[in-house]
């Protein structure tokens, strides 16, 4: 009997140990700081200066025939061109994070080709990286994302879904596509939003000049 009742208690110091081991563990996970797409202060800007300075350690390094730093470079640019991206989409801002797309691309082809590349593919890829990292810039700094996480407010009072006035559904709720935070009548309408987001900006615009 007493053999038995020791064996109860230890089991029941596991199972303590266990939950106490399984909250502290939950507790330590709520603790862990949310993880933002993006800083808020960090400008799309920034990543994009930061693809267009590796473009042009590339360009020296093929210029001066010094390959072996070829893929040091392009990798750098795409790091940056990858921040670039996820910033643009942070902010709603699809036509930056898809010049951002387009230079990860590239920058990762350099990349991969490396040392190996002949002056030919090198001079190449490093133009069109060039292309692509200016055009980057120039649509970062067209003044429709100011940073991560701040979409402009459109300021629409009718839901370009439904036509009905945006509080009429105890809303309004909002759904951000393009640098835009846009104003609908409720949860369905922002599922429907989303399937087809460009065309539902444009109407909600449309909406707001009349």
């Amino acid at each position: 009997m007493r053999k038995f009742t020791l064996l109860i208690l230890a089991l029941a110091g596991c199972i303590g140990s266990g939950f106490a081991a399984e909250v502290a563990t939950e507790s330590k996970a709520a603790a862990k700081p949310e993880v933002k797409a993006a800083d808020g202060a960090t400008t799309v800007g920034k990543f994009a200066e930061e693809v267009l300075k590796h473009q042009q350690a590339l360009e020296a390094s093929v210029r001066e025939n010094r390959t072996a730093e070829v893929k040091k470079h392009a990798e750098e640019a795409a790091n940056a061109a990858g921040e670039a991206q996820a910033a643009a989409k942070a902010a709603g801002k699809s036509d930056v994070a898809e010049r951002a797309e387009a230079a990860l691309k590239t920058a990762k082809e350099l990349a991969k080709i490396g040392a190996e590349g002949t002056i030919a593919e090198h001079g190449s890829l490093v133009s069109k990286l060039k292309e692509e990292a200016e055009a980057l810039k120039k649509a970062a700094g067209s003044g429709a994302v100011a940073s991560a996480g701040e979409p402009k407010m459109l300021g629409n009072t009718l839901c370009p879904i439904s036509g009905e006035p945006v509080d009429s559904m105890g809303g309004p709720v909002y759904a951000v596509h393009d640098g835009y935070k846009v104003a609908l009548c409720c949860g369905g309408c922002s599922k429907k939003f989303e399937a087809n987001a460009a065309a539902s900006l444009e109407k909600a615009k449309a909406s707001v000049k009349k």
